[in-house]
């Protein structure tokens, strides 16, 4: 289901307790993809998939795009996708940062420690790291008193 899944987080909260430390050092991949427009039935949870679902608002306009939220660690190799979002247009301004900011503090909540945040040049992306003040002579946001390295 979209959004941020339970299964998922109790999953890796138990990986993380059996973890050294510097292996809770992640990487936090952020990405939007354009996709085509397709409605589905989900019997077991009785709803349909595909419409606009971001992480503050639901609407029944068919999505257009895909949001993803991928961790990668910095010392080893472990990936997860984490979360993902419908989305009818491209997630821009407050939305996008409430979404950023909700993964990032459910993530920090398991114990693990977002020391990087990589997205790629989109519109959508570059105003987000203006939002929160990344430069070239500031490379960082500083979110939960840790400082999170913008690439």
């Amino acid at each position: 289901m979209p959004g941020l899944n339970d299964i998922i987080f109790n999953s890796i909260e138990l990986k993380m307790k059996n973890l050294k430390d510097d292996a809770k050092d992640f990487m936090l991949c952020v990405d939007e993809m354009a996709i085509k427009t397709n409605l589905f039935y989900n019997l077991s949870k009785d709803c349909i998939i595909g419409f606009n679902n971001s992480y503050d608002q639901k609407t029944y306009e068919p999505a257009k795009h895909v949001l993803c939220f991928m961790i990668r660690s910095l010392n080893y190799n472990l990936k997860q996708l984490v979360a993902y979002y419908f989305i009818n247009n491209s997630c821009t301004g407050i939305t996008l940062q409430n979404t950023i900011v909700a993964v990032i503090t459910k993530l920090q909540s398991i114990g693990i420690n977002i020391r990087v945040f990589t997205t790629d040049q989109g519109p959508n992306f570059y105003s987000f790291s203006t939002k929160m003040h990344v430069s070239s002579e500031r490379p960082f946001f500083c979110e939960w008193e840790k400082n999170i390295l913008c690439i």
